[in-house]
């Protein structure tokens, strides 16, 4: 391949811009729902690592914590999560998913490996899987163990497709896209 510019052959350059493109490909699915891409974070997350204090979970999801507040209100209220009193320390507030939100998650993870098959349409299953562990290796440790590196981006999850036993369950919202204003990191 000849380089068109200077960049072009450039992984940091080309890693970019493939990351823009997932992010527009995860915001197309989500539009006309009523959740964006950091409440399937957080779901994504406690549904894989349990229940949470709401301090951890933000810096594992790499949101402020203010952010996560107004998030998990939106989730709460439509039943997808609930915060109760942590036993230890009655000012914090633990939070774990509903029946309901895991029922939306699976929704949701239907958009994402949608997403992933547009994305990767011109690989091979093999090649798939070959990018998948590139990328993993590639990450700064602190992401292969939990942190995301960016708001909403569940670690927990790859390209590799979705569980053998993810079924499609039924459609996430219907109200009008909440634009997430991120356009950086997949």
């Amino acid at each position: 391949m000849t380089p068109t510019h200077r960049l072009s052959d450039r992984v940091v350059w080309l890693v970019g811009r493939a990351s823009l493109r997932a992010q527009r490909l995860i915001a197309d699915r989500f539009v006309g729902g009523d959740l964006r891409k950091q409440h399937y974070g957080i779901l994504a997350s406690l549904a894989d690592r349990g229940p949470a204090t709401q301090a951890p979970l933000a810096d594992r999801l790499g949101l402020d914590r203010s952010d996560l507040v107004s998030l998990l209100d939106d989730l709460e209220a439509r039943g997808y999560v609930v915060r109760r009193p942590d036993p230890g320390d009655r000012r914090r507030k633990i939070v774990e998913i509903t029946p309901r939100g895991g029922t939306a998650l699976m929704s949701l993870d239907q958009l994402v490996y949608a997403a992933d098959d547009e994305m990767l349409a011109d690989l091979s299953p093999g090649e798939r899987e070959t990018l998948a562990r590139l990328l993993e290796r590639i990450l700064p440790a602190a992401d292969r163990n939990g942190a995301a590196p960016h708001p909403g981006s569940p670690p927990e999850h790859t390209c590799a497709g979705p569980p053998a036993d993810a079924g499609s369950g039924p459609a996430v919202g219907s109200g009008p896209a909440v634009g997430s204003g991120d356009d950086g990191g997949a």
